[in-house]
């Protein structure tokens, strides 16, 4: 009788759906897929064999590398990392120095 159900007032029996057991198993097998997702992220660091580097990743590659001739925004973006100007804007929007010292 572990296979039927009893449905009540009506004195039926329904067969068990496999479905129950199914669940079962797939909730076991994602509790077991999250430990082992945990335990293998709990690896020692990787050797960091240049640590003055720093790595960026951008969504796009850059069509051209001059700032003057960056007409895309990754060009822009990626541009704006490698080349510094004379001069660069606050947080208040004034012109302060980035490269240069002084200017009359």
């Amino acid at each position: 009788m572990g296979d039927r159900l009893n449905l009540p007032g009506t004195g039926a029996l329904i067969a068990r759906a496999p479905v129950l057991n199914m669940l079962s198993f797939g909730l076991r097998l994602s509790v077991v897929a999250c430990i082992a997702l945990i335990l293998s992220s709990c690896s020692r660091e990787p050797d960091i064999k240049r640590p003055f580097d720093i790595t960026v990743g951008f969504g796009a590659d850059a069509k051209r590398l001059l700032p003057l001739l960056a007409s895309d925004s990754a060009s822009g973006d990626i541009s704006g990392h490698i080349f510094n100007g004379l001069t660069k804007y606050d947080k208040d929007i004034k012109i302060t120095g980035d490269l240069a010292e002084s200017w009359r």
